[in-house]
């Protein structure tokens, strides 16, 4: 029952972290140590874990039922942080940083700048790095200082104009596992919805006040992207 449920739900890279969870709960009940060195990798190597240094009761239990020695978890996730690219990493925090205290001062003329001072940034760094996720900078393990939440955030204050230039490569990065779905549409639903623009796109529904007009093309155009269909 375990293994048709976790094969079901390949590629494992397109995996949220809240169902891995969900693994970890089944294969530690069941006595899969095979399946629980899976979760552990996956969780080093795609989302930056350090599970080395966690402690609390719920990471002993996990790591006293798997084969890996406390060496070798520090050895994978070495690999993990010595694969980072950390001044992308770093630029990343930086103008999230000044985003935000940006936004603090609910000035409109000064958001409205900053967001078109990044944006080219954006644009630049995902055409030449892709989606950058957490192989490319981090941003699920404990403490990180990095979010994903980070660069859902400034998609969605990219101009109509920026938001075309990278949604063929965005979806791209969504086909390939590295993007999130829910943030490729989160791009292209605010200019539709929330600034009222023309858009070559169907309403993804990403907005939970905002009920679409064609229920079936929006869960159409959900289901191609890999998000869920919904009862509106």
């Amino acid at each position: 029952m375990l293994d048709s449920l976790f094969n079901h739900y390949k590629p494992i890279n397109t995996l949220f972290i809240d169902e891995l969870d969900k693994y970890c709960e089944l294969a530690l009940e069941f006595k899969k140590k095979e399946k629980l060195d899976e979760i552990v990798n996956i969780l080093i190597s795609d989302y930056g874990y350090n599970i080395a240094d966690y402690k609390d009761d719920r990471w002993m239990k996990l790591k006293n039922n798997i084969t890996f020695s406390q060496e070798e978890l520090i050895d994978k996730y070495s690999i993990y942080k010595n694969n980072l690219n950390l001044n992308l990493r770093d630029s990343i925090i930086s103008i999230f940083k000044k985003d935000q205290e940006i936004r603090k001062t609910n000035n409109v003329k000064k958001i409205d700048s900053v967001d078109r001072i990044h944006e080219p940034y954006h644009i630049h760094f995902i055409k030449k790095y892709g989606f950058p996720n957490n192989k490319i900078v981090g941003g699920n393990g404990i403490n990180d200082p990095i979010s994903p939440a980070f660069m859902s955030v400034m998609l969605k204050h990219i101009s109509l104009k920026g938001a075309l230039e990278l949604e063929p490569i965005l979806l791209n990065e969504v086909k390939k596992g590295n993007c999130p779905p829910l943030f490729y549409a989160g791009m292209l639903d605010i200019h539709k919805v929330v600034l009222k623009e023309e858009t070559p796109f169907v309403y993804f529904g990403t907005y939970s006040n905002n009920k679409p007009t064609d229920t079936t093309a929006t869960n159409n155009a959900r289901e191609k992207i890999g998000l869920p269909r919904k009862r509106f």
